[in-house]
Parts: structure tokens; C-alpha cells; sequence
């Protein structure tokens, strides 16, 4: 069954990430100030690893025996997909040397994305019942 959700996950994650680029294909154009769609892509892709690792190591968690270990397990992914964002945009910043606001306003609209879909994913993984 954790297989079963794994890919069940992924897919999802994976259609996530097709309607974003789509939207980002749509939209950065037709802005004021537009970047480059290749950083676009490149920023969607590295959302879409870091999110597809994190979704792999929730079922790892919950397979745990002692429930201390697979909170922290679980934790650890959230803290590391955290570090990578900020490691990403440092990154970003050192290589392009500016940020523009159309790109932060793109990068925190995925981050937003992502971020609620990891949690939607991790609540359901955990099955949380009301």
C-alpha cells in the first residue's frame, strides 16, 4: 500500500507541476517586467525534485516502529525542502546577481503551491480523520 501511495504522490505531483508550467508559459509573458521562461522552468523543475524526495521519504516515516523516529524522519524532510528553497535562491541570486520582483512574486507563488500540496499529501499519508 505505501508503494501504492508513493505513486499515487508522485503522479499527482507530477500534474501539479504540468499546470504550473503551463500557467507559467501562459502568464510570465504578459508581464510588465518578464523573465526568462528557462528560469522559470529550471525554478519549477528544482520545486519539482525537492517536493518528489520529500513525498518519498513520508511513507519511510510512517513504516517507522517507534513513532519519535518517524516524526523526526518527517520533520527532517520539511526542515531539508526548507534549506534547499533558501539554498536554491541564494544560488539563483549569486549566479543572475538580481532578484527581480516578478521572479520572487513566481518563485513564493510555487513555493505556496508546493508547500500546500506537500502538507495536503503528509495530512492524508497520516490519515487524519475528522
Amino acid at each position: 500500500m505505501i508503494k501504492s501511495a508513493s505513486i499515487q504522490s508522485g503522479l499527482m505531483l507530477t500534474v501539479l507541476s504540468l499546470i504550473c508550467l503551463l500557467l507559467g508559459w501562459i502568464l510570465i509573458p504578459n508581464l510588465t517586467n518578464p523573465f526568462p521562461l528557462s528560469r522559470f522552468n529550471i525554478t519549477l523543475l528544482f520545486f519539482y525534485l525537492v517536493n518528489l524526495f520529500v513525498l518519498l521519504q513520508f511513507p519511510r516515516g510512517k513504516k517507522q516502529q517507534d513513532k519519535k523516529k518517524a516524526v523526526v524522519l518527517t520533520f527532517f524532510a520539511i526542515a531539508l525542502k526548507f534549506f534547499l528553497y533558501l539554498i536554491f535562491l541564494i544560488s539563483y541570486y549569486l549566479i543572475t546577481k538580481k532578484l527581480t520582483t516578478e521572479f520572487i512574486f513566481s518563485f513564493f507563488i510555487l513555493y505556496l503551491t508546493f508547500t500546500f500540496f506537500s502538507t495536503w499529501r503528509l495530512l492524508n499519508n497520516l490519515n487524519i480523520k475528522e
